[in-house]
């Protein structure tokens, strides 16, 4: 797919935090990525809403489009970024692009939730690999690790604090004694809220990341509609108290486990004992606990979200396809 090719064209399709994260670590760290990977690297297109916007990066005008769709598809793009968010047009750039020899890779884990199926099936149909690692942990390899580190094991268990945000939060809720409104204040002053603040308060986000995992793990297409979800807005300061006086710490915890061959879904806040490992996951930080058959417990903890952390994970997927495509996947 890659071989004959000595430079890779990357069109961008959104332009970010994650975006402008991605071009910064392409200008700084150039030389390392190609040596990484072989290829030169190069954008060629960014596709924006709008074109007037002011940003910190100084690119070209050239590069810059409104038409996603026309630059997914494009002659001279070799590879697709998709870092629109949303879901109807992102699903649809991601279809077009693979159905024109394109591969994506994706950090859109509500597209995933939804439409993995379909984007995998066709991602299979033209042999083209979809990275997806920043979808759910960023910088943290979650995905990797289940899909190939753990493909001769049976997992029994995932759980994770897979949202920054909430679990910003419930800290500064048991940190700082803030009330609920005083710490969800905060995250929204330093830009940590989604656009639409329900997908992390209410789980949504949580659930989108479970849904991707479980499907990994248990090798079966799940659906978001089978997650048990439950937010963090009714967690009080009296609650808050109460754990921290039995030796507790109050998480948001994505779960999924498999008993008697059903999958149980859950998001919801919990009061883990302070001795568990997920306890001690601080700040915006994600970690995840996986049980597996021949390896016991597995667990991993990092930057699960921010432009950086985000980009690299994926700017990581890239590497990967170039290096060894049919080894990079085609999904779940």
């Amino acid at each position: 797919m890659f071989n004959s090719k000595t430079t890779i064209n990357i069109a961008l399709l959104g332009f970010g935090t994650v975006g402008q994260g991605i071009v910064d670590i392409l200008q700084k760290e150039k030389e390392h990525l190609e040596n990484k990977c072989g290829k030169k690297l190069a954008i060629a297109g960014i596709a924006v809403r709008n074109l007037e916007k002011k940003r910190d990066i100084n690119l070209p005008k050239s590069l810059f489009t409104t038409d996603s769709e026309q630059l997914a598809t494009r002659e001279d793009v070799d590879v697709v970024f998709e870092l629109m968010g949303g879901i109807d047009q992102a699903r649809t750039c991601v279809l077009q692009a693979l159905r024109a020899g394109k591969p994506v890779v994706t950090a859109n884990k509500a597209l995933l939730a939804e439409y993995a199926e379909e984007i995998f099936s066709c991602a299979r149909e033209y042999k083209l690999p979809v990275g997806y690692e920043a979808s759910v942990a960023a910088a943290v390899p979650v995905i990797r690790f289940l899909r190939d580190g753990l493909a001769s094991s049976q997992i029994s268990e995932i759980e994770g604090i897979l949202n920054g945000t909430t679990n910003f939060i419930l800290s500064q809720m048991q940190e700082k004694g803030q009330n609920y409104e005083e710490a969800f204040n905060l995250a929204e002053s330093l830009g940590y809220l989604e656009a639409d603040p329900s997908l992390d308060v209410d789980g949504w986000d949580a659930a989108h990341k479970l849904v991707i995992l479980a499907s990994i793990a248990f090798k079966k297409y799940v659906k978001l509609a089978d997650v048990e979800r439950e937010g963090i807005a009714r967690v009080t300061a009296d609650e808050i108290e109460a754990a921290k006086s039995a030796g507790k710490v109050i998480k948001l915890v994505a779960s999924a486990r498999k008993k008697s061959g059903k999958i149980q879904l859950q998001v919801r806040p919990q009061a883990l004992s302070d001795t568990h490992v997920l306890a001690r996951v601080g700040g915006g930080l994600s970690g995840v606990r996986v049980q597996a058959d021949r390896v016991g417990d597995f667990f991993a903890q990092g930057p699960g979200a921010g432009a950086l952390p985000t980009a690299s994970a994926v700017l990581s997927d890239l590497i990967a396809m170039l290096r060894h495509a049919e080894m990079s996947g085609f999904g779940f």
